[in-house]
């Protein structure tokens, strides 16, 4: 009760020259708004990057991929051990997965449709893979295990050479291109979205059954890559640890990588923390200038209240009543702005939420966050501001002389 009074009392001090307060408060203010804004939209924007990449690359992932040597002796890929084998015994021993799949990459081919010639590059894939990838078509199908089954010519194609080759992606569906020679029917047109994040050549990519590009192209040369889409993020790393000891037990060596999108993911999570902290302690800065002018406004309003001081000290007043005097009024000071400063804070990230989508489309699905540690830390902030600035005047006023203090003019 004592603390509620004294904080009263603050109040009522600090209404006796409205104008000053208001000045004085203006800094914390700004400084405890501007570390509640730039924390929040920090916030609301690793939940945004977090959406868009697991829609893109998926938590759900395992990637398996060769291991290359740590020297290159040459230029052959005879490092690579990655076999279809492998393949087929991770797909019948793993539990928990929604698609396995392979990808042999054959490097970039020529591409031509009556008399236009473009480079592509040629993957080699089964279903599964292209399920787990999410490479989503716009136009036609999808390969399927007749396709794979069947070894039969056919592909799905980018974006880019559907638009290249054939003016749009629906007059590519039903025709044949030529591969390095070799005639295939395209039969779907892969939609850019589902490709992944910072691949330049995502729109170029061709893909055909596994078991033809075998047959046609490369042989019985490695795969590249094997693809386990988990069934629930939360079982990806139980399905990571059974795929490489199934692994490690065929080949008796550490011969390949593992690793989960969720890893990726959450380095680019650790990077929008940083440079969110950054701005936040940037931000955080102004409020030492805030604390400096309250300050300041305290050092004057003790000068101007040295009579004040001095009846009360006459009347018996202790030296720490004088302290909690001004030390509370600086509190109350703070604490006001405080709560305004994150109100104001709060107001503006919503408004930036608001108004930025309107402007850039792909920003339309905004979570709208609020972390209560945000605002713990605000009124933190704001609290030791207020203690901070307000011990030197308080401490100043409660060392002046009573008797001179009386005197003073």
């Amino acid at each position: 009760m004592r603390i509620l009074e004294d904080l009263l009392a603050g109040c009522e001090g600090l209404a006796r020259n409205k104008m000053r307060s208001i000045l004085s408060a203006l800094g914390i203010v700004i400084a405890v708004g501007s570390v509640v804004m730039i924390v929040t939209l920090g916030d609301q924007a690793k939940k945004l990057i977090i959406i868009e990449l697991e829609s893109r690359w998926g938590a759900d992932l395992v990637i398996i991929e060769n291991a290359p040597p740590q020297r290159y002796k040459h230029w052959l890929d005879d490092w690579k051990n990655l076999k279809d084998e492998d393949l087929e015994a991770v797909r019948g021993e793993i539990d928990y997965a929604e698609y396995i799949g392979g990808m042999r990459d054959s490097d970039q081919k020529q591409i031509i449709f009556g008399n236009q010639h473009v480079m592509g590059n040629l993957k080699e894939v089964d279903p599964d893979y292209l399920e787990a990838r999410g490479r989503i078509v716009r136009a036609g199908r999808n390969l399927s295990w007749s396709d794979q089954e069947n070894a039969l010519k056919v592909c799905t194609i980018g974006a880019e050479l559907a638009e290249k080759l054939f003016k749009s992606e629906e007059n590519a569906i039903n025709e044949e291109v030529r591969i390095t020679g070799q005639r295939f029917k395209v039969v779907g047109v892969v939609d850019p979205k589902s490709e992944e994040i910072g691949n330049s050549e995502f729109a170029k990519d061709v893909y055909i059954p596994l078991t033809t590009g075998r047959r046609r192209f490369s042989g019985l040369n490695p795969l590249d890559e094997i693809v386990i889409k988990v069934k629930g993020s939360y079982n990806t790393n139980r399905v990571m640890v059974d795929a490489v000891d199934i692994l490690f037990q065929r080949h008796g060596e550490w011969d390949f990588l593992a690793f989960t999108e969720k890893e990726r993911i959450q380095g680019i999570q650790n990077i929008v923390t940083m440079v969110q902290s950054i701005l936040a302690a940037l931000a955080a800065i102004s409020l030492v200038v805030g604390g400096i002018v309250v300050m300041n406004m305290m050092l004057v309003s003790v000068t101007e209240r040295t009579p004040e001081i001095g009846l009360r000290k006459a009347l018996g007043a202790r030296r720490r009543d004088i302290i909690y005097q001004f030390l509370f009024e600086t509190l109350a000071l703070c604490l006001l702005s405080g709560l305004v400063g994150m109100i104001g804070g709060l107001g503006m990230a919503y408004l930036v939420r608001e108004i930025v989508p309107r402007f850039v489309v792909e920003l339309k699905d905004w979570p709208w966050a609020v972390e209560p540690a945000t605002l713990m830390i605000a009124f933190t902030c704001s609290t030791v501001a207020g203690l901070v600035s307000g011990l030197y005047p308080a401490w100043r006023a409660a060392s002046l002389d009573a008797t001179v203090a009386l005197r003073y003019e």
